[in-house]
């Protein structure tokens, strides 16, 4: 569970990363994207393990509600995360139309 649920944590992160600054984003993704192909074969490989291990590993499979659980859980930190940055976004875009607009009305 751990090592699954930090690895979606990781994949989520840099996705979201990317998207949020168009220009920076894309250079973001360009430079990383060796890290995440090896992230993203690290994601299949552990999912692959969990649930055709079996003795090899010591695991038994995960039933669909577990995937969902972990899927759900581990989601509530990128919906934390993202919309607590969505409110710091959003203060210093305000910010930086009330100083525009300050800087207008001297002129």
């Amino acid at each position: 569970y751990k090592k699954l649920s930090e690895e979606s944590k990781e994949l989520a992160a840099r996705s979201v990363l990317a998207q949020r600054n168009n220009a920076a984003g894309k250079k973001f993704a360009d430079q990383n994207a060796l890290n995440n192909a090896i992230s993203s074969a690290i994601l299949l490989g552990q999912i692959l393990i969990v649930s055709l291990g079996g003795k090899l590993f010591n695991v038994v499979p995960l039933s669909f509600s577990d995937w969902m659980i972990i899927i759900g859980v581990t989601s509530i930190a990128l919906v934390f995360g993202e919309s607590f940055r969505l409110i710091l976004w959003l203060r210093k875009r305000h910010q930086r139309k009330s100083v525009s607009s300050e800087e207008l009305s001297k002129k």
